[in-house]
């Protein structure tokens, strides 16, 4: 959304998300990565000036326009207590606007979370069941490639992580964007079983969904988690009462045996 900002003398323009349908899945990840590298430069006690640019940077990925002419400052804590978010005579700061962009981000909820996500994009459009789904992050009905190219990249996220902030947009982005290559297909889809073949599937799918945008990547976050979450649950369910039953069970054939040694 386009607001108009008066700092000192003059009326600047800002684009800034106030949904997270304004925000692509690539920005966030960039985001997020800026963001790290801010607090590890806070925590580190670096130069203020080294502090700010990284500010700018993190805030850049979201926002559009003059940021160099933001005034710094704010107390962060206080912003995120209250939930602040940008409006009608709000101070308006780096502090703040980055404020408005974690509580906008942090809120998002779906407005529901069905048994069946359809996902409609760029003229294509996925059917995702929630007990398929579910079946397949746990690994179950995952053929090899399939295991071996999420293994894949959650190892290069892993190493990622390990080795610091620089990059990690990168990977985070990619490693999302294969796993919905992998978890979310049209009907009657699979992945190829060749790798030269499944890189390029993958490929192709990730310029599909590459330019998502925030709200339909949480939804399907929210769907997988619900999914594999009432998949386990519903597992463990019926374990137990495998377990209980086998008991009692045992204990009328043997009141049986024991009957019929009486009789005798």
């Amino acid at each position: 959304m386009i607001i108009e900002v008066k700092i000192q003398d003059n009326v600047l323009e800002y684009d800034i998300p106030f949904s997270c349908r304004e925000i692509k899945f690539q920005q966030f990840c960039r985001f997020k990565e800026y963001e790290t590298m801010y607090f590890e430069a806070v925590r580190n006690d670096l130069p203020v000036d080294e502090i700010v640019e990284l500010q700018m940077l993190m805030i850049g990925c979201l926002v559009k326009g003059d940021l160099e002419a933001i005034p710094y400052g704010g107390d962060l804590s206080a912003l995120l207590k209250i939930e602040f978010q940008i409006g009608m005579g709000a101070d308006f700061t780096l502090t703040s606007v980055y404020a408005h962009l974690v509580v906008l981000i942090n809120s998002y909820k779906p407005e529901s979370v069905p048994d069946v996500l359809k996902i409609k994009h760029r003229k294509h459009t996925f059917v995702v069941k929630r007990i398929p789904v579910a079946r397949l992050m746990n690994g179950r009905g995952l053929t090899t490639g399939e295991s071996l190219e999420l293994m894949e990249y959650q190892r290069r996220a892993t190493k990622a992580m390990k080795a610091g902030a620089k990059g990690i947009a990168n990977i985070e982005f990619s490693l999302g964007l294969s796993q919905m290559a992998i978890l979310v297909r049209k009907k009657g889809e699979r992945l190829p079983s060749s790798k030269g073949e499944r890189d390029a599937f993958i490929n192709e799918r990730r310029e599909v969904f590459k330019d998502m945008t925030l709200d339909v990547i949480f939804d399907c976050r929210y769907f997988f988690s619900a999914a594999l979450l009432t998949f386990r649950k519903n597992r463990s369910t019926g374990f137990s009462s495998k377990v209980h039953r086998g008991p009692k069970r045992r204990a009328r054939v043997m009141r049986k045996r024991k009957g019929k040694r009486v009789g005798k």
